[in-house]
């Protein structure tokens, strides 16, 4: 995510918001990768840290690297909730 412009146009505002509750929060969005999503009431955006990929953490299942969440957003674009893998 260290790139907002990277993603389309339409994500970008919900990219910035996850940055910035990332930054809130004390994380680096520079360390991860995030996917956006449409959820009923809004939309989320799956946090990949870079962890992840480490290579000791191919092939696991759940939350791999343990640093991994999803961050649900209410149509105006405030934080609803966040919720780290399992």
């Amino acid at each position: 995510m260290a790139s907002v412009d990277a993603f389309p146009i339409e994500q970008r505002d919900l990219i910035r918001a996850a940055s910035a509750e990332l930054l809130r929060t004390g994380q680096q969005p520079a360390e991860f990768y995030g996917t956006v999503g449409k959820v009923k009431d809004g939309a989320k955006v799956d946090l990949w840290h870079q962890t992840a990929f480490l290579p000791e953490n191919r092939g696991m299942e759940g939350n791999p690297g343990g640093q991994c969440f999803t961050m649900y957003f209410e149509r105006d674009g405030r934080v609803a909730k966040k919720l780290k893998w399992q």
